[in-house]
């Protein structure tokens, strides 16, 4: 493990939970968002688990994956011709051992949903199976065809998702600057293509014993793409730690460990340091982004709130990891010692032998419309920023029009100080199609969802179900 910390700098179903810390943007006439679709999990095992999203959603998942030709002729590929066998094998001996709840799940999701196993497995074995396919046919992964969703885009190495990170300790006034509460925040763009979007959901989970890794029951919440285990887009468990992730494509892809599963192991984690190091492990096969923080720990009464916890931000590939920390900084008069960081889905760490592949034009163009921003000082502010739309060709609010090919699918607000878990899902309406325009800070849209990341898994199929009573899903 690499550890480094980032550079600070100064600057001036039943009701939905309340009394939280909720973002105001200003009045709106926009139409309240719609729900998603919510798949609830309450299990002894990971695999009943698998079994009871995979028959919650089981239409929504085989028609979807249906729908993807170039993911079903990925999954024939693995069970059909030698060298897919092998690759699939492979992956299985290795993550099977690894992450045996996440494979169970996986196992689960089939059966319940009624969709074949390889299909489920090569949804999330992708990003491994496609880059092992590439190196098996004499490709770079710098060519080849379009389309396929996030499941394929390693064959065109497009990449998704845009985060803020903000942690800032509390500061007392100074000569030219006001005090400053403290503040731990991190703000998400969900990025894919249309079809995904219409098709995917939340999840809620509780399961009471595990298989291995765990070694006692867990909670999580978050968003899952058809088919695919929660953590590969963003979600939050019972210990209060949540994560978001980026899409990545290391030149150096092989076989071993899945970064999907990797990324649903991490939601097993007791504590911030133990998702960290799930996360950081080596014989990853591929690569990916995850950004962690963990929800602060209440004051005792009449004492200070304790320091905030920092955040991270891990670059993984199969050439090593790089761990990143956000902390805040020493807050005396300095604007709140305030850390900002920006992730767009490209290698930003060192890590040597690691080089990106294929398209980056709307990462590096996302990446540099933040860093010409002004550096944010409220959850506001990290909204606004997640909103942009000054780009042209590949603004930040992504809305699927050329040259960009994605939609932002749903926005997160992650608000650790007041522990809470904002959702913006998308609008299927207005200019765009798929996005609501000019996006949803910009339009003032109130989140549909604000979770309580220390409510646990009862507080948030309480809040789901109160949400999917007021409204109509996506899709339905």
């Amino acid at each position: 493990m690499i550890l480094r910390m980032a550079t600070s700098i100064g600057f001036t179903t039943l009701a939905i939970i309340s009394l939280m810390t909720t973002p105001t943007l200003g009045a709106s006439d926009a139409p309240e968002l719609p729900a998603l679709p919510v798949a609830v999990c309450d299990a002894a095992t990971a695999y009943d688990c698998g079994v009871q999203i995979g028959t919650a959603m089981s239409e929504r998942i085989s028609s979807s994956l249906q729908a993807m030709p170039d993911l079903l002729a990925l999954a024939d590929w693995a069970t059909i011709t030698p060298e897919g066998r092998t690759a699939l094998a492979s992956l299985e001996a290795t993550n099977k051992a690894a992450y045996p709840d996440a494979w169970a799940e996986m196992e689960g999701i089939s059966v319940g949903s009624g969709v074949e196993r390889n299909v489920i497995l090569t949804t999330n074995l992708a990003q491994e199976l496609e880059g092992l396919r590439i190196a098996s046919e004499g490709r770079d992964g710098a060519s080849g065809g379009g389309g396929g969703g996030f499941f394929q885009r390693s064959k065109t190495l497009e990449k998704h998702c845009t985060d803020v990170h903000l942690v800032r300790a509390a500061s007392t006034s100074g000569e030219g600057t006001a005090a400053l509460p403290a503040l731990s925040a991190l703000a998400h763009n969900e990025d894919d293509e249309q079809g995904a979007a219409a098709n995917g959901y939340l999840v809620a989970a509780r399961i009471s014993g595990g298989t291995g890794s765990s070694g006692s029951g867990y909670e999580y919440c978050g968003f899952a793409y058809p088919g695919a285990l929660v953590g590969w887009a963003w979600g939050f468990s019972g210990a209060g730690v949540a994560q978001t992730v980026n899409a990545m494509s290391p030149a150096n892809q092989t076989t071993g460990k899945a970064c999907a599963l990797a990324a649903r192991d991490a939601l097993q984690a007791v504590s911030l340091a133990d998702a960290v190091r799930r996360i950081d492990v080596g014989g990853l096969a591929a690569g990916l982004s995850f950004n962690l923080g963990q929800v602060a720990a209440p004051a005792g009464r009449g004492e200070p709130p304790p320091p905030l916890p920092p955040h991270y931000n891990v670059e993984t590939s199969p050439g090593g990891n790089d761990v990143l920390e956000i902390a805040a900084g020493n807050g005396t008069g300095d604007g709140g010692g305030a850390n900002v960081y920006y992730h767009t889905n490209v290698y930003l760490h060192d890590l040597g032998n690691t080089a990106d592949l294929g398209a980056q034009d709307s990462s590096w163009h996302r990446l540099a419309r933040l860093e010409a921003l002004p550096p944010p000082a409220s959850t506001i502010d990290m909204l606004l920023m997640l909103g942009d739309t000054e780009d042209p060709e590949f603004p930040i609010y992504r809305n699927q029009t050329a040259p960009d090919y994605a939609t932002t699918l749903n926005s997160l607000l992650l608000d650790f100080g007041a522990g809470t878990a904002s959702v913006w899902p998308f609008y299927p309406g207005g200019d765009a199609p798929w996005a609501y325009s000019p996006g949803f800070a910009a339009t003032g849209v109130q989140p549909r969802y604000i979770f309580d990341l220390r409510g646990g898994f009862e507080s948030w199929v309480q809040t789901a179900a109160a949400v999917a009573s007021a409204a109509k899903p996506v899709g339905g």
